[in-house]
């Protein structure tokens, strides 16, 4: 009698390498002026979402100035079932470039995060056959929805589906909650902010904004306005206390 395998998902959160301090995060990407650096927040809640259905690893090669090469290494030998990796406008072209290679040499499915996939999602699916999906929401489930395969639940994401590219932005919800990220795994020493004395930690309360300014695309009109669950958000900031944390960067 044929048994069948069962493979657990392994999720692989990633943000490229660069040859400068950069900041990919929350639908923008932008240059470090300064020497700041805070967590990744789109890595940081996927690694509680994620967190609940499998192994997770995290590499933020910024932080840690992990070359490309490491990267790649890491990755094959981590052998993750998908691989979330944030992507930016500023430096689209190296991104591209290692997810085509962690793509071939893990066949893992590739989700990625960021402003230079928000416009125009089809258009950036179809210049690149690697990448699988985009979200348009790091706070929402759908990773786990196109993870299983569950392509009718998905509502705030780009995604490919028997060869056709679908972009859907169904989504509006007015509150969000989401398990405790895992914090730990988020290299302590490598994050800096201005006026703060010493270890922080990075924390979520609301996703987008309710103004729709020109010159901004995290706005109402692009990502939505939500507010984190308030009971949610204090047991975070509670296990955070509990171990040793008294900074918090909302």
């Amino acid at each position: 009698m044929a048994i069948a395998r069962v493979t657990r998902e392994r999720f692989f959160l990633l943000n490229p390498p660069f040859d400068r301090k950069i900041l990919r995060d929350y639908y923008c990407c932008t240059f470090s002026k300064a020497g700041y650096l805070w967590h990744p927040i789109d890595l940081l809640v996927q690694s509680g979402i994620l967190g609940e259905r499998g192994p997770v690893a995290v590499l933020d090669a910024v932080a840690q100035r992990a070359s490309h090469k490491s990267v790649v290494r890491t990755a094959i030998d981590f052998s993750p079932t998908l691989v979330f990796c944030l992507v930016g406008s500023l430096s689209i072209e190296t991104d591209s470039i290692i997810l085509k290679e962690i793509k071939e040499k893990t066949g893992a499915m590739i989700v990625v995060s960021g402003d230079a996939c928000l416009e125009n999602p089809e258009e950036f699916l179809n210049d690149r056959e690697y990448i699988d999906a985009t979200l348009f929401d790091f706070t929402s489930r759908d990773i786990l929805r196109l993870a299983a395969g569950d392509f009718e639940g998905v509502d705030s994401s780009a995604f490919r589906k028997c060869g056709k590219i679908i972009a859907r932005r169904k989504r509006k919800r007015k509150e969000f909650s989401y398990p405790i990220p895992d914090h730990g795994v988020f290299e302590r020493d490598s994050y800096k902010m201005p006026l703060v004395p010493s270890e922080f930690k990075t924390v979520l309360a609301s996703f987008g904004c309710p103004y729709s300014c020109a010159f901004c695309n995290s706005g109402d009109s692009s990502l939505g306005f939500s507010f984190r669950n308030h009971e949610d958000l204090m047991e975070e900031i509670a296990s955070l206390y509990s171990r040793g944390s008294r900074h918090v960067f909302f």
